[in-house]
């Protein structure tokens, strides 16, 4: 968690500093967050969500949900589809 979160640092998007597996973030509008969404999808990152829950704000937020079987190299490659689509 603390190295998914670093990454997303270095990429200059807030998530916050809470020890939970969930890191969330806001980039846009809500249509640019759901068109995030599926040009990460289509890069494999499956584990990101574009929701509405009720403290993701009027534009909702970006949600990655990193799990025990997420190893360092989906991390990265996470990382790297971000890179290329921020």
């Amino acid at each position: 968690v603390r190295y998914l979160k670093a990454e997303l640092r270095g990429l200059g998007l807030d998530v916050g500093d809470t020890e939970s597996p969930i890191a969330t973030f806001v980039r846009g509008t809500a249509d640019e967050m759901k068109a995030l969404q599926r040009r990460l999808f289509d890069e494999d990152a499956i584990f990101v969500i574009y929701s509405t829950y009720v403290g993701a704000g009027p534009h909702g937020a970006i949600r990655i949900a990193a799990f025990a079987d997420h190893g360092r190299d989906d991390l990265d490659r996470l990382a790297g589809a971000l890179r290329r689509r921020l």
